[in-house]
């Protein structure tokens, strides 16, 4: 009899928590869904363009209607519990559904539209399209504010799926399966040396580019970049591998490093050019044949039809005909 009254205990307990999901609207589901995936109240309030303290005013009243911590203190970080990441799992689908239909609804003026759009790029693309994207958003859409985050290659889909990021550019040579794609610019790849290099001078000979050591670059989430990865892979067949003396999460460090060194980079031409205005540099053709790389915007299915992201890739779409540095 007792495990039998335990068990109708637990029954409407589940009950009460489903009910009182029904009771939540659709901002506290949006707020539940980004505490969720920033695994913080400070980004999450940032990513709903609210305040902090209203953000934790939302978690504490969802905290209450649920019956459920949602977020728990780890020597990792906030986490979420099983029944957060099931609710939210379940819900995800229908938030973005209702999301993006409410977005369509009349003319999208970019003037007047406000909030915060996220675009996971590295800083080469960064500097190459952000002044520009900057510029045009200050006068077309003044009160959308930007944000541009590292992205993390093997989850770009998860991060657009979820909201994490709204656009991803970059240089995807692997586009993950339910994403859009659209191509911006095409760049080709240089050798980034000190002026002073006591071997390289003018050119770099394969030998050389083999005998060297090199500065590499990647990010918090990959060792390697994608374009570090395009590189290794256009020296397998040729049985050369490159010598590292330094890995740094920055695409503008490497022409830095190289300044005072006998490091040699490898960095698309576009920045290498761009780095050598101001310091000390040589930019040298590859020593081995390598077609130019693709670099593309990418998107998900639950920003494709809204006015306001329609709008924004046009902007980009047209910024990229025209990328210089």
């Amino acid at each position: 009899m007792t495990a039998g009254r335990h068990g109708a205990g637990a029954n409407i307990a589940a009950m009460d928590k489903t009910n009182a999901a029904l009771r939540l609207d659709l901002q506290s589901l949006a707020c539940l869904d980004a505490l969720i995936a920033e695994s913080s109240v400070t980004r999450a309030a940032e990513r709903m363009d609210m305040s902090q303290p209203a953000m934790s005013g939302a978690l504490a009243r969802l905290r209450e209607v649920l019956q459920d911590p949602l977020l728990v203190r780890t020597p990792k970080g906030m986490v979420p519990t099983p029944y957060a990441l099931e609710i939210t799992v379940a819900m995800r689908p229908h938030l973005r559904g209702m999301q993006a239909l409410l977005a369509q609804r009349g003319q999208f003026d970019p003037f007047t539209a406000e909030g915060l759009v996220s675009i996971a790029t590295t800083d080469y693309t960064g500097v190459v399209l952000g002044p520009a994207l900057m510029a045009r958003l200050r006068g077309a859409a003044p009160n959308l504010r930007l944000q541009i985050k590292l992205p993390d290659p093997k989850h770009i889909r998860e991060w657009l799926e979820e909201g994490s990021c709204d656009i991803g550019i970059g240089f995807f040579p692997e586009l993950a399966d339910g994403l859009h794609a659209a191509p911006l610019f095409e760049d080709t790849v240089s050798v980034l040396a000190a002026t002073t290099h006591p071997t390289v001078q003018g050119s770099v000979s394969l030998a050389q580019f083999q005998e060297a050591t090199h500065v590499i670059f990647g990010s918090p989430f990959a060792p390697l970049s994608t374009l570090e990865t395009w590189v290794d892979e256009h020296l397998a067949p040729l049985n050369v591998t490159r010598k590292v003396g330094m890995q740094v999460p920055s695409a503008l460090m490497p022409g830095y490093a190289v300044t005072r060194t006998d490091l040699l980079a490898t960095l698309p031409t576009r920045l290498a050019r761009h780095l050598a205005q101001t310091l000390p540099l040589q930019v040298l053709p590859l020593p081995f044949e390598a077609a130019p790389m693709t670099f593309s915007m990418v998107w998900h299915e639950r920003t494709h039809s809204v006015p306001a992201y329609l709008w924004l890739r046009e902007v980009l779409r047209e910024l990229g005909e025209h990328a210089d540095l």
